[in-house]
């Protein structure tokens, strides 16, 4: 067999100046505030679409039930002939299913929690790393931008600080929802707007939904968000509105060159 000789490394290869590359956005929000629209507004998207969500709306998608047919898609987007310049992900919760099945399968387990001492989960980890990098692939060398749509779960947040108290968090595993947090350039909270009053008798105050819906772009203590982007804390919760700020973020960035 022939050995492989490993090409050294060195400062040649250093790259100076901004990379353009597509962008990685997570949006995640409550059941119902209208995140696979948002999505399905997107030019030029392709949805891929876990829980058949998008029957509604006039929008390229596909389907995957294991995580291997999830990497076909990837494949093709990469390899294939295609007009498409948006992926988007409905939902990394479910998509967190399939690689969690994948997982058990490979190694001959019934559940996750099988493996003992969360040694099933760190394995899982492994996999969601190398989605990643299949993304970026895609992001690098055929200019399609990532969008991965999430719901929320209300968590207790061990706060070490003070008092823990309860917030809105990705409905992932903890590590794993760590690290496609990190991964994003833009993490946005999308949530209904909602105001409290009080009766005339001084009740306790009740929330009011006013039917708006925003979505916020900076970290707050009820949610995580964060954006590499100057673009505004808050926006209306819409694809033209987010695509809007996006470009006079970038345009922003380039003048200061």
């Amino acid at each position: 067999m022939t050995a492989v000789v490993r090409q050294k490394l060195t400062l040649g290869a250093v790259q100076t100046g901004r990379r353009q590359a597509p962008s990685r956005v997570l949006i995640y929000g409550p059941e119902g505030v209208g995140k696979t629209r948002f999505a399905s507004e997107a030019d030029g998207v392709l949805l891929l679409d876990f829980e058949e969500g998008s029957n509604e709306y006039d929008v390229a998608r596909l389907g995957a039930r294991k995580l291997a047919e999830v990497e076909d898609i990837l494949s093709a987007l990469l390899m294939d002939e295609h007009d498409f310049k948006v992926l988007a992900i409905d939902t990394v919760d479910r998509l967190e299913t399939l690689v969690h099945d994948a997982v058990c399968e490979r190694e001959g387990k019934t559940s996750i929690e099988g493996f003992g001492y969360g040694k099933g989960f760190q394995i899982a980890l492994d996999e969601w790393r190398r989605l990643l990098a299949r993304l970026d692939e895609l992001r690098v060398r055929r200019g399609i931008g990532i969008l991965l749509l999430g719901h929320a779960a209300i968590r207790k947040f061990q706060n070490p600080q003070g008092d823990d108290f309860d917030r809105y968090q990705l409905r992932l595993h903890e590590k794993a929802g760590g690290l496609v947090k990190e991964w994003c350039d833009v993490v946005g909270f999308a949530q209904f707007e909602v105001v409290t009053k009080k009766d005339d008798r001084g009740a306790k105050a009740k929330g009011v939904a006013t039917g708006d819906r925003y979505l916020y772009t900076q970290r707050d203590a009820a949610y995580d968000a964060k954006s590499r982007y100057p673009i505004p804390q808050e926006l209306p919760f819409s694809w033209t509105e987010f695509a809007k700020a996006m470009r006079a973020a970038r345009a922003q960035k380039e003048a200061a060159k």
